[in-house]
């Protein structure tokens, strides 16, 4: 009888216990401003679009799941551009080099900047002029550009001479 009385209770509390996250999920995830958030998530994760994000939801689907695409749409339009592409060069001597394709940015005053491995601050762009060469900035916005360009544990930027 007791043993009985123990597992019934569990039981009881296990039940009570799924219906309150079921609730508590209803509650996160079933309104519109969830939704929206939920699809810009997934655009800029690079996922795909759910086609019924609201399938769990009991009312106001539709509504849902135009938020959710909507939100999805938005993370699309925003994202970040991909980093520029990297031309792989073997020399004939055994040695691998990685080449920057060209690129050209614009800064927040509509100033064009081009050349390879380009990199931006708040302030300014700078690219490399040759494809072998890249770019690098450090925590403080610094720029340097070279050959080879590497920040240390002191955030010193060094590029290797050019010979």
């Amino acid at each position: 009888m007791k043993f009985r009385f123990v597992f019934l209770f569990f039981i009881g509390l296990t039940l009570s216990s799924c219906g309150d996250l079921t609730q508590m999920y209803i509650q996160n995830n079933c309104n519109t401003s969830a939704a929206y958030a939920h699809g810009v998530n997934a655009a800029k994760d690079g996922r795909d679009m759910d086609g019924n994000y609201a399938s769990s939801c009991p009312v106001n689907q539709d509504e849902i799941n135009t938020a959710y695409r909507m939100g999805f749409k938005y993370g699309l339009s925003h994202m970040p551009p991909p980093p520029p592409a990297q031309i792989n060069v073997f020399d004939g001597h055994g040695h691998h080099h990685h080449h920057h394709a060209k690129e050209c940015l614009q800064d927040n005053f509509g100033h064009q900047t081009c050349g390879y491995g380009c990199v931006k601050t708040p302030f300014e762009i700078q690219c490399a002029q040759l494809p072998h060469d890249s770019c690098v900035k450090d925590p403080f916005n610094n720029i340097q550009c070279g050959r080879n360009c590497r920040i240390d544990a002191f955030n010193n930027i060094t590029c290797d001479s050019k010979e």
